[in-house]
Formats: C-alpha cells, structure tokens, sequence
C-alpha cells in the first residue's frame, strides 16, 4: 500500500470508526463530578447533559448524558472574522467527570481500561474531549483541524492532523444533544467526547485486553492535542497535553541574549555584537527567527556607522544578507533552522560606528526577540537578555530579559582641531 493509500486509509477510519462507538462514549456518568467549575465553555446555561434545545436555555456543554461543564483549556476570541470563537479541549475519566486541568494545559490520566462498572475492556480509562463554537457557520471556515502528536510511547496518531471539516465526519463525532442547538453566546457549537480506543490511534503491538491495535492502554504515553481554527487568514488555537503517571509532553524553551562591546575608545570605533540563541526545552523549535534594525539603534546606515560582518555557529544560522538596516533579519531563512533540546546558537556582528548622536541620549540601547513554532505550529518566543547567556541563574527557565546598552562616552568624538578667528 503506497503512504498516500495509508494515509487515505487512515483517513476513512477516522470517520467510520466513531460512527460505530460514539453512543458508547455517551453513556451515564457513574460518579457524576462536581458540576460546572471553573473554566466551563459555550456560553448558555450551566447544569448536567442533556440539556434543554434551543437557546438561551440550551447547555455550554451539552454531549451525551451525566456530562458536566468545566476544566476546559480554551482559548475565546471575540474579534475572530464571522463572529466571536471559543476553541476548547479537556481530558475526562470515562462516564466519571472531569479531569483536573493543571497549569499550562496539562491533563493526568490512568492507565488501563474504564473500570466504572460495568467494567468496558474495549475502552481506555480516559476519553478527550474538544469544544468549538463560533458565531458564524462553523461549516464555513477556512480550516478547524485537530492536531495530535505522541511524546512518549508507542500510541501514534492515526492521523496526526484531522480536517474536523471532512465530509461526514461531524455527523459521526458531534455528540452535542440535539442539533442544531445554539446557546445564547453562539451559533454554531461542535463538541465532541472520544476514546482512544475509537481510531484516534495506532499502535504496532496492542497488547492489551482489547488488542485491536488501535491503541494500547496499558503503555504509559504523552499526547499533545492542538485545536485549530483559520478564516480569513486569521488564526486562532488552543491545545492540551495529556499523560499517564510516569510520562510527559515535550516542549520547547527559547531563550536569547545579546551584548553589543565598543572595541575602540574613539570613532570610528569597531562594535561588536553577540546574540545568543538557546533552546532550555524537551521539544526542537523550528523556523527560527530573530530581528534586529541596527539603524534604529546607531542612525542612518553608510553616514553613521557602517556595517562589516555578520557570521555564526553554526556557520548556516546566520542569514548572509543582514546588514542591520535594508535586511534586518539576523537568522538564515533560505534554509529552514531549528534549534534541538540544548542546542546553542550564537551569531556575532561587526558594525564600525562613525558618529555619536547626543539627542539619541546617554546610552545606545537595544533589545531583540527570539521566535519560533514546534512541529505542531504552536509559537514560541523570547525577549533577549543582556550578556551572552540566555539563561544567567542557571535554572531553566530564559526570563532574564534586559535590552544590551554601552555609554556613548566609551566612544568619545575626538577632538581634531579648532581655531579662534
């Protein structure tokens, strides 16, 4: 079978298999969670699925039966072209409730089978569950994709980006009761509630009790999930990570640095100046990409200083056009860079600076930004440091940001001549 047939393949399992098991994964909560904590989604009324049809009573979370609001990490956007948007995700044990959101998006869940009697062997513990409405025709969009990838283990995805506008596949996955339903705060609602178990996932040696290779709930694992939602050129995301006990997502940390050092007492006097780029993360950040107009710092380029050279380490980080003024540029973006998990990169210009402004005032300043996305599009940037290291108390985290400055006196205008008529 060619990648495209797989691909294709995958594709339709995708669609067909929910059709199969999405009443399955709407059955009565056996130890109903609290209701409606906080970070609840879709606007409406609060209370426990089925819910009323028709706003302004219907439910903001309305899949199934037993289903309560809350513990979403969601994104809302109130500008977003065709009407307002809420992009929402959770994870969720099995005909239970919620599970507790942690910071930045994290869901734990248990490995094994849903063991709420009566026990399903052909279920995971944990279901997923995604929120999407809009005030506009959700149909209408653009894009709305779901993005999945595995950080730990052996679980694929099936599909590591699933088009949630793919025909008929709404019609088997949308579990909100009753649609239409709108609530009083959109128009248009997708919700659904899914187990791993339903052909979200692959796996080449299911050995669990369900061993259909779909995927393997006895493996500990890490997935990340991104949401997705583009019209108009606008985009708009929110995204999720969860995993067992043991496991964890991957992420990338970016952080940068820069240092401008006079090299002369006098003009015309060599400035060099030495960026550093670091990734602190688990996860490789790709595309990128970092800034800097020199002339906003030292004035018109070729009266006030000139620039000399630019070059890196690697020798393919730094973009051989830059020139701080036409091109400011600083990383090469004819060749894609990334940055692996503790890789460093540093790039070093030479400028030769000809005059001092005094109106500029006392010092020249200057600070740049580090930008970049990991392989699910999601964006990452930094604010430099001053100095050459991103990270100077050593603990992970590249929050020492400082714009890089030296005192015009250090590079004084020598007094040539004068005369007294």
């Amino acid at each position: 079978m060619s990648v495209r047939s797989q691909m294709l393949h995958r594709a339709r399992l995708i669609v067909l298999l929910p059709i199969a098991f999405v009443c399955l994964s709407t059955e009565p909560a056996v130890a109903q969670a609290p209701c409606n904590e906080a970070d609840t989604v879709g606007g409406g009324t609060l209370g426990s699925s089925p819910g009323p049809v028709g706003p302004p009573d219907s439910l903001g979370w309305d899949v199934g039966s037993g289903q309560c609001n809350g513990s979403f990490v969601s994104t809302p956007d109130a500008g977003f072209p065709g009407g307002a948007l809420e992009l929402a995700l959770r994870a969720e044990q099995r005909r239970t409730g919620q599970v507790p959101r942690m910071p930045g998006g994290d869901y734990e869940v248990q490995l094994g089978n849903d063991a709420n009697p009566p026990a399903a062997l052909n279920r995971a513990w944990w279901n997923f569950q995604l929120s999407i409405a809009y005030g506009g025709v959700l149909a209408d969009l653009d894009e709305l994709t779901l993005h999945i990838r595995t950080d730990v283990g052996d679980n694929q995805p099936a599909v590591p980006m699933v088009d949630l506008l793919q025909p008929g596949l709404r019609a088997a996955i949308d579990g909100r009761n009753s649609q239409p339903n709108a609530t009083s705060g959109f128009g248009d609602l997708y919700q659904i509630s899914q187990n791993p178990e339903f052909g979200w996932f692959a796996h080449p040696n299911d050995t669990d009790a369900n061993p259909t290779g779909a995927f393997n709930y006895d493996e500990e694992g890490a997935w990340r999930m991104r949401l997705v939602a583009v019209e108009d050129g606008t985009e708009a995301s929110a995204e999720m990570c969860i995993h067992t006990p043991n496991a964890a997502c991957l992420f990338p940390v970016v952080g940068a640095a820069k240092l401008m050092t006079p090299q002369d007492t006098a003009l015309p006097a060599t400035v060099t100046i030495t960026y550093a780029f670091e990734n602190f993360g688990g996860d490789a950040i790709l595309g990128v990409s970092a800034l800097d107009d020199l002339a906003a710092v030292f004035g018109t380029l070729g009266v006030d200083w000139t620039f000399s050279s630019i070059s890196s380490v690697p020798a393919s980080l730094a973009n051989p056009a830059f020139d701080g003024a036409s091109n400011s540029e600083l990383i090469n973006q004819t060749t894609a860079q990334s940055l692996a998990p503790a890789a460093l990169g540093t790039v070093t210009v030479e400028i030769e600076l000809l005059t001092v402004d005094a109106s500029i005032g006392d010092q020249f300043c200057n600070q740049i930004q580090v930008t970049g996305r990991d392989s699910l599009g999601a964006t990452y940037a930094d604010l430099s440091a001053d100095g050459t290291d991103p990270d100077a108390n050593g603990d992970g985290v590249p929050a020492e940001e400082a714009p890089s400055c030296f005192d015009q006196s250090s590079v004084p205008v020598a007094l040539q001549s004068f005369s007294i008529d």
